[in-house]
């Protein structure tokens, strides 16, 4: 009889054990799984749960290769199926279009989200709310600059070529003179691959030094679906003779000259540290919205010996070199 009751009494306890580790978190991307600042989050993400029983499932939105109004409205009814269906304890909505399309149908509901990767002030969505906080994204201007005028001593004049997507338009709103520690030229906006050309043959003469934002959605003439970013930046780069700088990692990586960048990792953890704590028991109202305030110096060595720009001793112990 007490054999049995040790049986039964591990059972229950194995079924308890079962029952902890049924918390669902589904994550939301904004964009498409080979998207490397996707990546980037996702392995943050994963990294605070690898060793926690929580079931993780990813819904991406691919809102960058497909720009149009039906495929908003499409993917964004396939998303709040998956909410439906999976039945999460708490959603992760990363970056702006995921958090603008469907975080703001949750808002004061009982489902906890986590936003991260967010350009715009989380207030034009209505965030933070009782069940809503995150992470924001902020460019590191001033480090960038500082970066770029340490290699480059001489440059006093720059300008910025972006696209025209919600994430530029939630950004470069907050680019203005007093923020730039250079003459800033100007911010050039567009979506359409020829005017970005353009821009980029006409610019080589009136500055010094071009960053290079975001190039990802990009069309064609008669075209709905963007250029490959990666051909957009071969070309640029190809077609550019200036110094350039980015807020960007993997533009650094894939060939811009320098800047203090933030990571999509950095972005992913610190949301998923968040929902593990509202997993835990915490109010999502009572954890302030966070901000990472520093980030990683980088620079890309093959550029700089293109540019026959030296890189400082000093800056080969700060900076990520990028080979």
């Amino acid at each position: 009889m007490k054999k049995i009751i040790i049986f039964l009494l591990a059972v229950l306890l194995a079924i308890m054990s079962c029952s902890k580790s049924s918390e669902k978190l589904l994550v939301i991307y904004s964009y498409h799984p080979e998207y490397e600042w996707c990546q980037q989050e996702k392995t943050g993400i994963d990294d605070v749960f690898k060793d926690k029983n929580v079931i993780i499932e990813s819904f991406y939105m691919d809102t960058k290769r497909k720009t149009n109004k039906t495929w908003e409205k499409n993917v964004t009814n396939g998303a709040l199926q998956k909410i439906d269906s999976f039945k999460p304890d708490l959603v992760i909505v990363c970056d702006d279009n995921a958090c603008r399309l469907v975080a703001t149908q949750f808002i004061d509901k009982r489902l906890p989200f986590v936003f991260t990767g967010i350009n715009e002030n989380p207030k034009v969505y209505g965030m933070p709310a009782k069940n809503i906080t995150g992470v924001v994204e902020r460019k590191l201007i001033h480090g960038t600059i500082d970066l770029l005028k340490k290699l480059i001593p001489s440059v006093k004049t720059i300008a910025i070529i972006t696209d025209n997507s919600s994430t530029s338009q939630a950004t470069v709103g907050r680019f203005t003179q007093e923020n730039f520690p250079v003459e800033l030229y100007e911010v050039h906006k567009t979506n359409a691959y020829d005017d970005w050309k353009k821009y980029v043959r006409k610019i080589q003469t009136e500055v010094e030094a071009l960053g290079i934002y975001l190039y990802f959605t990009l069309e064609e003439a008669d075209s709905e679906e963007s250029v490959p970013d990666a051909h957009v930046l071969k070309w640029t780069l190809e077609n550019n003779t200036l110094p350039t700088f980015s807020f960007e990692d993997f533009s650094v990586k894939n060939g811009v000259l320098c800047g203090e960048t933030q990571s999509g990792f950095e972005q992913g953890k610190e949301a998923a540290l968040m929902a593990k704590e509202i997993l835990s028991g915490a109010t999502p109202s009572n954890l302030p919205v966070r901000m990472p305030k520093k980030g990683t110096l980088m620079i890309n060595k093959k550029t700089a010996d293109k540019l026959e720009i030296v890189i400082p001793e000093d800056l080969k112990q700060k900076a990520k070199i990028i080979h």
